[in-house]
């Protein structure tokens, strides 16, 4: 919890420039992506896409246990980082049937080289994602003064109701007080 009305808002803000800084590096993502499809994952791929940070944020990739994760850190902000692309590295086998659930997120062909195609699919995805919660942040948060308040009245309600019954009630049915 954030307290404090300025540095809530400026927390909102915030979140909302960093997902549409995040959708705007995605393009030159995919254009990494192309040049280094069919060829061996290795460390020339995570520079590459670290050369595109700039001044309002970098870009990091990260392999860890079988999964790999390209993910945009804003310059400023508090805990506003955002998952550009995550993909397993693994291909479906028969002898692997744990991996058939991933099958989306499949990114290596041969269980190294890069599949091009299904990353940039990933990013698409994950495009639509970053652009909706965006998009939902900001018409909810151009209504914020009015949801707060008919938050604070439903509390009020509530708070009516639980008051007058026994604590033994509200403990054994897990009712909440609301203060």
């Amino acid at each position: 919890m954030i307290f404090g009305a300025e540095e809530q808002k400026k927390h909102i803000e915030e979140r909302i420039t960093a997902l549409r800084t995040a959708a705007s590096f995605i393009n030159r993502v995919k254009t990494i992506c192309n040049s280094f499809d069919g060829k061996v994952y290795n460390k020339r791929f995570d520079e590459a896409i670290q050369e595109l940070s700039g001044d309002d944020g970098r870009l990091y990739v990260s392999n860890r246990y079988g999964w790999i994760y390209i993910t945009y850190y804003p310059r400023h902000g508090y805990n506003n980082e955002v998952t550009l692309l995550t993909g397993y590295s693994c291909v479906k086998t028969e002898n692997n049937i744990r991996n058939q659930d991933k099958e989306d997120f499949i990114l290596f062909d041969d269980h190294k080289r890069i599949n091009a195609a299904a990353m940039i699919e990933g990013l698409n995805r994950k495009y639509a994602e970053i652009l909706k919660e965006a998009y939902e942040l900001e018409e909810t948060f151009k209504n914020i003064d009015q949801i707060l308040d008919q938050v604070k009245k439903a509390k009020e309600i509530l708070s009516a109701i639980v008051a007058p019954l026994p604590s033994i009630i509200i403990d054994t049915y897990g009712i909440k007080r609301y203060y």
